[in-house]
């Protein structure tokens, strides 16, 4: 953006939606005299977003403020390699799986040893422990699907998709389970192009997601979709909730196997998809007490190699 492109606008304008009241916070403490230095985001003018560091200094003239100097320093290349520091760590704890793995699968086949053996003297109770011993066998398969969906190299099927349908069949899935905790499912779209992506990764993603926040609110409140374009190649899809919220040092880990309460698989095999497998990001803003906003940005066409290494 040349200098009178960037004069022309407020910079409401240059910031994104979901930062402007706290710019406008820190703004208004600069106009108090107290210097603010703090990360936000800013819209390049092709749209896609930018993360800063930007810094706020009272201008004052005779004991009067006057004004405010702004400073903002592109953090682009300083994200990136924050986040190949954090993939880097993530692959690190993926060397813990084979224990805490056996420890998870150990606890469903000890039960499924101990209903086969009271097979073997109770045949009237077969219907009853046969249902038990199935939804063991899930539980297992579940877990190490997602293990392998992050450890073992995928095929990529990309296809041309229509994003919105895929959001609507998952809202449709869950909203049964949002039904039963009292939460409301509020849905709002924008015009989007279809997208290049593999849909059933996809919308695992989504049920991860959504299914989480559905959760967090187990006194019921209300969950909002957003699904938004955000320049002729990207796409932006938010969830945000009413629930309990994430602690500032915990929101790093998210996505770390068996951090959090059970394997963990869900978010870094979410991450896997998104990042990896289609050249997305995430982004989660939460607050204690208030609920959490997670962005999941898709471009149209993934920037990522489809050819999978052998």
């Amino acid at each position: 953006m040349v200098a009178n492109e960037f004069l022309s606008l407020s910079y409401k304008q240059l910031v994104e939606e979901d930062y402007l009241e706290h710019k406008n916070e820190k703004f208004n403490r600069a106009v108090n005299g107290i210097t603010q230095n703090y990360e936000s985001i800013v819209l390049h003018k092709n749209g896609h977003a930018v993360p800063v560091n930007v810094t706020n200094i009272p201008i004052i003239v005779d004991d009067e403020i006057v004004g405010v100097y702004g400073i903002a320093k592109d953090l682009t290349k300083q994200k990136q390699s924050e986040d190949m520091l954090l993939r880097s760590e993530k692959l690190s704890v993926v060397g813990q799986l084979a224990a805490s793995i056996a420890h998870e699968i150990r606890n469903p086949l000890t039960s499924l040893k101990g209903f086969l053996q009271l097979l073997q003297s109770s045949i009237n109770s077969v219907p009853d422990y046969f249902h038990i011993m199935r939804d063991e066998i899930e539980r297992i398969e579940s877990i190490t699907n997602e293990l392998l969906l992050n450890a073992k190299p995928q095929a990529r099927d990309f296809q041309k998709e229509k994003f919105t349908e895929i959001v609507e069949n998952v809202v449709v899935l869950l909203n049964p389970q949002a039904l039963i905790n009292n939460v409301v499912i509020n849905v709002k779209y924008e015009e989007i192009p279809p997208i290049s992506c593999i849909a059933n990764q996809l919308k695992q993603v989504l049920i991860n997601v959504i299914k989480n926040s559905i959760e967090s609110m187990p006194n019921g409140g209300e969950l909002k979709i957003h699904l938004r374009k955000i320049s002729e190649d990207e796409i932006c899809l938010q969830v945000a909730d009413q629930g309990c919220g994430i602690p500032k040092e915990y929101l790093s880990k998210i996505g770390l196997p068996f951090y959090t309460k059970g394997t963990g698989l869900g978010m870094l095999t979410t991450f896997s998809i998104v990042e990896e497998a289609h050249g997305g990001r995430i982004k989660i803003f939460s607050e204690v007490g208030k609920g959490t906003k997670i962005d999941i940005y898709l471009f149209t066409e993934p920037k990522v190699s489809k050819a999978v290494s052998q």
